[in-house]
């Protein structure tokens, strides 16, 4: 929308022309035709009027000054409309507040840092106790059982693992169910039913000597590791009896009774251990001692093979890594306080900046337009002053023996109102001209402020994260 739209000026009055001006002009032209001046002229010349002492404006004369000096009227008017909505809009773009964002901003963030600070430091202080402690507690461990040359281990993964003794677990248990379906009165399902349990039985006494019987063998303490050899001679033996009684049960179950082959099993396997003469069941038997070992193998290297060793580790690894994720998120809150902080400050700058070359604008477009009324002022006296001079002229060409008024040779000038010199004010100017100025000023401070309370919140993590065994002895915080 340009002025001419604002001040509802080239709208079609029959008194001015259509265009593209600020200020319409008035079309004398079109008023010398509508109001008859030229005809009015001679008429009222043939009868010697004006008199030749005339002073005042006739009546057409009147009617001229009269149409165009309201047009004047109420384009000022539209003019005086135009320039106090620039007065507030000037007004509205006042940049004080803006200035106490920039440092609400960075005195809010050094509160946030204040108060994380204050909160994570006790969580970061016991996570990093923790981590020297189970350190300790492993370089102790490593030391007395003369570990000091090799990490803990851990092969492969736990999931791994666990998911390959279900496999085991579920292969054996089809099995078995295979070799048991034989006089089952279920069948294979039965046979299943059962085997399962033999499964199960299997693989919980390989994992049980893998994990926790056979890691003594490396003890350094020669009677536990003695301990560990008879436990897993004693694990052969219970893996092997399970099996052939099972094999024994297998064998008794030519289509008698469950709880009868079950008798059958005892008698045989008593008086003759390994009288097993199906090879079905003597097969089952060598299947059932090999996923007991296999599960005793994995349950070995499921975790470190030394007694305890593995279990520190993950003690100090846990804690390791739970700290590390602590600090990271800790100090990745001060980053993204500190990063908000200076979004707000940057985007308050650019915003006062923003401002005042509005401001300027505003001052640019409410001087022009005053200008230019000063010039349709200008145009107002000149289109009057033609219109009398055709008037006067035509009048003058008419009359007779009789003169016309000495008043013809004089001029007529519009009584201009005052155009105010300046809408926006002074000391409004002056206000946002300092304020922006305080802005570009007081921003480094405030930035610099920023960063040294950022710093600040910083070094109270570093101090947690440089203290050293003694400061803990110490209760150094």
């Amino acid at each position: 929308m340009d002025i001419s739209d604002i001040l509802g000026l080239g709208r079609g009055r029959s008194n001015i022309l259509s265009g593209t001006q600020q200020f319409s002009l008035i079309d004398t032209d079109s008023m010398v035709k509508r109001l008859r001046i030229r005809e009015e002229a001679c008429a009222q010349g043939r009868l010697g009027l004006p008199s030749p002492d005339s002073e005042s404006l006739d009546a057409m004369e009147q009617t001229i000054v009269n149409e165009i000096e309201a047009e004047a009227q109420t384009q000022y008017g539209r003019y005086l409309e135009n320039q106090r909505t620039y007065a507030d809009r000037a007004g509205g773009l006042g940049t004080q507040t803006l200035i106490l964002q920039i440092g609400a901003a960075a005195s809010n963030a050094a509160t946030a840092f204040a108060s994380r600070t204050h909160s994570g430091s006790n969580s970061l202080y016991l996570m990093r106790k923790e981590v020297m402690e189970t350190e300790a507690d492993l370089t102790r461990f490593r030391e007395k059982h003369q570990l000091e040359n090799r990490p803990a281990r851990n092969i492969g993964s736990t999931r791994l693992k666990v998911g390959f003794l279900l496999l085991i677990l579920l292969f054996e248990a089809l099995a078995n169910g295979y070799f048991l379906a034989k006089g089952s009165e279920f069948g294979l399902f039965g046979g299943i039913a059962l085997a399962v349990l033999v499964a199960g039985l299997n693989i919980l006494i390989g994992i049980a000597a893998g994990r926790l019987l056979a890691p003594f063998v490396t003890h350094r303490n020669w009677v536990l590791k003695f301990i560990g050899l008879l436990s897993i001679l004693s694990f052969l033996v219970v893996a092997v009896t399970l099996n052939l009684f099972v094999a024994h049960y297998r064998d008794a179950m030519g289509g008698i009774d469950p709880t009868e082959a079950a008798r059958t099993a005892i008698i045989t396997f008593k008086t003759s251990t390994l009288g097993i003469a199906d090879a079905e069941s003597w097969l089952m038997f060598a299947l059932g001692i090999s996923f007991s070992i296999i599960a005793a193998m994995d349950g070995w290297i499921m975790n470190d093979p030394y007694p305890g060793y593995g279990r520190r580790a993950k003690a100090h690894r846990d804690a390791a890594e739970d700290y590390t994720r602590e600090k990271e998120d800790l100090l990745g809150e001060l980053e993204d306080i500190k990063k908000e902080a200076e979004k707000t400050m940057n985007d308050t700058v650019r915003d006062i900046q923003v401002r005042q070359g509005e401001y300027e604008h505003i001052i640019t477009m409410s001087q022009s337009v005053q200008s230019q009324m000063a010039h349709h002022f200008d145009h107002i006296d000149t289109s009057v002053n033609t219109l009398l001079r055709i008037y006067r002229t035509e009048n003058i060409k008419c009359r007779k023996d009789i003169p016309p008024p000495k008043r013809f040779d004089q001029s007529w000038s519009y009584n201009r109102p005052l155009l105010q010199e300046d809408f926006v004010s002074p000391r409004q100017r002056n206000q946002n001209a300092d304020a922006v100025s305080d802005a570009m000023t007081e921003f480094p401070k405030h930035q610099q402020a920023l960063n040294e309370s950022y710093l600040k919140a910083m070094t109270e993590y570093r101090k947690i994260v440089e203290m050293t065994d003694q400061d803990f002895d110490n209760g150094k915080t």
